[in-house]
């Protein structure tokens, strides 16, 4: 496997003018198979950009990540060896009741959101209560019809 990259190099012509050529370089990409669960798992590392692509296929479906523990969790979660949204309390009391009925479903998970969104800063008091929204929209030819749950502690 060879990724090319563009390099300029100078030179100084026989009458002392200086050129400059473009060239193309090849870059250092080495490739690892392992497997994880009875999967194979292919990593590609490009190696001046430091970076890993990870990919593998399970049940006719791609997996492309740019961690190895990103294909893991993916593989995990697709036998069933993860607790997913799917099968928990929240998605038969929050999703369900809007999916059956929505065109559109948005779905915030507040305990996760909040510290990601204030990082350093402390969760204000009133925020705390809340624990996870979903909102669902119907389009029909005369309107929308919005439909929203919002779960508190």
């Amino acid at each position: 496997i060879a990724v090319y990259e563009p390099k300029t190099v100078e030179y100084i012509l026989p009458d002392g003018t200086q050129s400059k050529e473009v060239i193309a370089v090849a870059q250092n990409v080495s490739k690892k198979e392992s497997q994880f669960m009875n999967t194979d798992i292919f990593e590609l590392e490009l190696g001046e950009e430091d970076l890993d692509i990870t990919y593998a296929v399970t049940d006719k479906v791609a997996i492309i990540s740019t961690h190895l523990s990103g294909i893991e969790n993916a593989i995990l979660t697709s036998q069933e060896k993860l607790p997913t949204i799917l099968n928990s309390q929240t998605y038969e009391n929050l999703i369900v009741p809007v999916l059956s009925s929505s065109d559109e479903l948005t779905y915030f998970n507040f305990e996760k959101l909040f510290p990601i969104l204030m990082g350093d800063k402390k969760i204000p008091n009133y925020l705390k209560p809340l624990f996870a929204f979903s909102s669902g929209k119907n389009y029909f030819n005369d309107g929308i019809v919005n439909i929203n749950y919002l779960s508190i502690k």
